[in-house]
């Protein structure tokens, strides 16, 4: 099924869910005892879920394609990084067996794949523009 969506309004879906993703690990992880996380874990998944959406807005304002690129590419990994503390963290009774937690892990594996499409879309077109500027500078000599 085609989407009916603009490219800014993809955008604009893709940062709400990222703001959304990062208030719903703050959540969750307001659910945990004091003692069954140290504050240096819970700061660490807090930090990488929130990074996936700042690198984001960045992206969106980036200079250059290949600023988008760098900065697309942050989202993904600041998001594999999210995903390991998620697994870490969360993988533990009574937690792992939520709905939050299923829907988290389930999330995170999907904006790594948004992120990753979008970079290989990215670098692809970046390829097929450099490629036709090079046939054309070889044409003009």
């Amino acid at each position: 099924m085609e989407s009916t969506f603009t490219p800014r309004q993809q955008s604009d879906v893709l940062e709400t869910r990222c703001l959304q993703f990062a208030k719903q690990v703050r959540e969750f992880l307001r659910s945990f005892s004091q003692q069954s996380l140290s504050f240096k874990e819970k700061d660490q998944v807090t930090r990488s879920s929130g990074s996936i959406g700042a690198n984001y807005i960045e992206a969106r304002g980036a200079m250059s394609k290949a600023d988008f690129l760098y900065r697309i590419k942050l989202c993904r990994k600041e998001a594999k990084e999210s995903a390991y503390w998620i697994e870490l963290l969360f993988n533990q009774e009574p937690y792992c067996h939520t709905s939050v937690c299923k829907h988290l892990k389930r999330e995170i594996q999907e904006m790594i794949s948004i992120f990753t499409s979008i970079a290989r879309t990215t670098e692809e077109r970046h390829i097929t523009k450099n490629r036709k500027s090079s046939i054309a500078n070889r044409k003009s000599l």
